[in-house]
Formats: C-alpha cells, structure tokens, sequence
C-alpha cells in the first residue's frame, strides 16, 4: 500500500532522510493551495482530494511533532473529512475538547518552575508550577494537576490564566500524552544586547552548577519515568548556551534525544555542531537582519562576520534554521530581506521562522507589510521554507502564509 506523507513543512524537511527510508513516501499532501502542483524534498505535493483520487486507499503519515500544532491541524483536517483513521500511521487514541498543543504536550522548566509555553505573545501570565529540589514525584502531580485544572475551566467556559489565547482549539488531542518537547531554561549568560529583549537583566550574572543539576537531575527522572521518550524534543532557549561554563554538561544530557538549540552563534561548539548533524535536530539562530549595519543596531554588538562564518561552520553537516523578527523602521526593508535570503541560500538554511516581536500589539504599517510580502516571495523565488505564527499578519487577511 502506498505511504503519503501529510505536511509539507519544517519537520519534514529536517527528518525526510530516516523517514523516507522507513516509510518511502510516493508523495506528499498538505492543506496550503499555494503549495499544491509543487514539489518538495523532490515529491509532489497534492491536495487531499487529489490524494484520495490518485491513490484510493493509500497510508498516510502525518509529517509533523507529534502533539505540535501542525500535527494536530493535519489529524483534525482528516477527520474531519472523514478520513478513515485507520489508514493514519501514527494517530493515536483522540478525544475531541478545547485545548492547545503547547497545554497537551510541552514542558518548559525555568528554574524552580515548570509551565507549558514561555507565554509572551500568548497570555499576560502563563500558568506556573512551583517545583521542589528533588521532589519529583510530587513537581510531576503538580504540573498534570495544573494541566487538568486549565483544562477543565477552559471546556466549562470558567476564567483562567489561559483563557482567550490565540492557540486554544476545540479539536481532536491524543488521550495518551507524552512530552513531545521540553524547553530547559538553564540560569546562563548573554553577550549580546538585542533592543527588544526584556530579559536584559537576568543574564548578567554568572549562573552556579547547582541549578544545571538540579534542572538535569528532574530531567532524568522524567526519562526514567517515561514522561519523555527518546522522541522527546530537548530544547534550550534563553540565554547564550554556547557560552555557559557547564554547555559541555548540559549538551550530553540530551543522549540520543533531537534537540533544538536557540543559539547566537557568536562561538562555536564541537559539541554543538555534532547534535545538530542528527536527524529531527536543528540549530535555531535569529539573524533580524541582512546587513552589518542594521545586525550592529538590532543586536547591540559588532559580530556579523563571526555570526556568519560560524553559521557557515555548523552548516557543514549541520541543521540550520534562521530566525528573522521584523521590526518597523529597523529590517523592514529589501536591502536587508535580501541580504538576509543570500545568507540563507549560502548556508543551505532548511527553514526561516518568520516572526514580529513577541511583546509589540497592534497592526504592522503599509511598509512592514509590504516587506512581509516581499520577503515571502523571495524566500519562495529560492525554495526557502517560511514558518509563521498566526499573528504576524494581524489586520492583513490575504498575506501568504507558508506553514
């Protein structure tokens, strides 16, 4: 029986090689008209009526992070067309109530607290479970109780700490969760000074090993208990990882897990480079610029080159995604989208996150969203795959958006 894999997108790209040696997919399928009649990763992409005229009864597996937004957009798509669930590879056992996948699948552990998202563009105050060094049967009651509880106010119309955020979707969630992601916010340094960052302050002191341990320490309880699998994503975010005085402690903690790192990319690491070569892995630097000039403005420092020459070292083998916020009157403008694309196709970029600044509201201007579109088109005029949050083009109902 034939394989289709269901979503065209940045997890595809970064895992086709193992997956395609499993399942040898004939084709791909996906819900973005603009992407149908296309190729990607050398197969066609067709729509889901195509799919089931072309090839009726085919399997299909849903190429996304199993609980990520993508993957429970696909899994709804299909059912609700009627798909026979037996025909998807990798559903799972799915139960239909309001939630959202960063609520259903993701830790992110800060210190002495554990939540779901970092919030910022989501909700005002995100949920938080206090956790106690070395009580980790008791943190793990305490984040699913919360979990639960956020759960149950937000399917009985009660106010909580998550209500009205843009995420929430009454859908179809896998009744079984696992952690499919676990963001490890590590007390660590920052050597740049990007002008819309408000952690500014909590990355000026040098952090203790006592915090990596007891971070690591709940960490391997987790594995060992089975909340996490080695399918888990480990994601290191905040902060300047390549430059904490324990990065070689915290690297090795990820065993044979995909990792994500957020990272500046102002020093390289051996380590580094090597978790990232492996499949479902990634390094993810946000560049917000395609100039020297403008990179010295938006980031603080005078390192575009080093940036560049290390991005290009960790691209040799590497999995590279490229970051680019846009900021009204800062990047907003075609000498530096282009310059920032022309870096891309140099380091072989497999995926752009395209984004606005998590802690701005309103409605972009006429300029930045002429440039949103213009940076769309060239990215697609060079086969650069675009990731965009939803709100990005508020106000804007015909923007292309590439998922």
């Amino acid at each position: 029986m034939p394989v289709i894999f269901y979503g065209a997108g940045a997890y595809a790209a970064s895992n086709f090689d193992s997956l395609n040696e499993k399942y040898n997919p004939v084709a791909f399928a996906d819900n973005d008209m603009k992407k149908h009649g296309t190729e990607f990763c050398g197969l066609p992409i067709l729509s889901f009526e195509e799919m089931e005229e072309q090839l009726p009864g085919c399997m299909v597996y849903i190429s996304a992070l199993p609980g990520d937004f993508s993957f429970i957009g696909i899994a709804n798509t299909l059912i609700n067309k009627g798909f026979d669930k037996t025909r998807i590879i990798n559903l799972g056992n799915l139960k239909k109530y309001i939630s959202c996948p960063y609520l259903e699948s993701s830790m992110n552990m800060s210190g002495s607290e554990a939540g779901f998202c970092c919030g910022l563009e989501y909700v005002e105050h995100p949920p938080l479970a206090k956790l106690e060094v070395g009580q980790h049967y008791k943190n793990i009651a305490k984040f699913e109780h919360m979990r639960e509880e956020i759960i149950s106010a937000l399917n009985s119309n009660k106010k909580c700490s998550c209500t009205d955020c843009v995420h929430l979707k009454d859908a179809y969630w896998e009744v079984d969760r696992k952690i499919s992601a676990i963001v490890l916010t590590v007390p660590t340094l920052c050597n740049f000074k990007c002008i819309y960052c408000r952690e500014l302050e909590k990355y000026k002191e040098l952090p203790s090993l006592q915090g990596v341990d007891s971070t690591l320490d709940f960490f391997d309880f987790l594995k060992k208990e089975g909340y996490i699998t080695q399918k888990t994503e480990v994601v290191y975010a905040w902060g300047e990882l390549t430059i904490h005085p324990h990065s070689d402690k915290l690297l090795n903690a990820v065993g044979d897990n995909p990792v994500t790192v957020f990272t500046n990319a102002s020093a390289y690491n051996e380590k580094l480079h090597m978790l990232i070569s492996r499949p479902g892995s990634r390094l993810t630097c946000s560049m917000d610029a395609g100039t020297k000039e403008t990179f010295e403005k938006v980031k603080g420092v005078n390192l575009w080159d080093k940036v560049c020459d290390n991005l290009l070292r960790y691209s040799k083998n590497g999995n590279i995604y490229l970051k680019y916020i846009l900021l009204e009157g800062v990047n907003d403008n075609e000498r530096d989208i282009v310059g920032f694309i022309e870096l891309c196709k140099k380091i072989d970029c497999r995926c752009v996150y395209l984004s606005r600044c998590a802690y701005e509201d309103g409605i972009f201007g006429t300029n930045a969203l002429n440039m949103l579109d213009f940076f769309i088109l060239k990215a697609k005029e060079s086969s650069i795959n675009i990731v965009m949050p939803e709100y990005i083009h508020k106000g804007r109902s015909d923007v292309d958006i590439l998922q």
